[in-house]
């Protein structure tokens, strides 16, 4: 029965939060006069995104693990092991990252930290690619061999 409410009590709140978010594209794109748009529904649909984005990194490392933790505890350990690697490799590509400008034929102002934040993602994607290829693999072959 308690389970019936709370997926109940998360679909309202999905079908309002879908609402709104339609509501305001709707009126965001309403008020585009000759390819401009004004601030007014610019700012508002930027606050919703805001709000949005907010409270989907609360629900999802906040309140999942805190609930995950409290239905299975075990599981946690696996959770921090998990966090652990992840930030090792994120370590190791900023490590690997630079802060040096790409050579473009356009004037763009280079910030140390966007220039290394770039490289940082670049490389953890490809430090995670070739960790989930080798896990591929290993699967695969673990599978052959049992």
């Amino acid at each position: 029965m308690r389970h019936d409410k709370s997926k109940l009590i998360i679909d309202i709140f999905l079908v309002l939060f879908l609402a709104i978010s339609v509501i305001l594209t709707v009126y965001f794109y309403i008020n585009i006069k000759n390819l401009t748009v004004s601030e007014a529904p610019l700012n508002l649909f930027f606050y919703w995104a805001y709000f949005l984005l907010g409270l989907t990194v609360l629900i999802a490392f906040v309140v999942g693990p805190l609930v995950g933790l409290i239905q299975n505890p075990k599981s946690a350990i696996k959770g921090v092991v998990a966090l652990v690697v992840l930030l090792g490799v994120i370590a190791i590509a900023y490590s690997f990252s630079s802060t040096t400008p790409v050579e473009l034929n356009i004037e763009i102002k280079n910030m140390n930290f966007a220039l290394r934040l770039a490289d940082t993602s670049l490389y953890s994607m490809y430090i995670l690619g070739a960790l989930g290829i080798i896990a591929i693999i290993a699967a695969e072959l673990k599978e052959l061999l049992h």
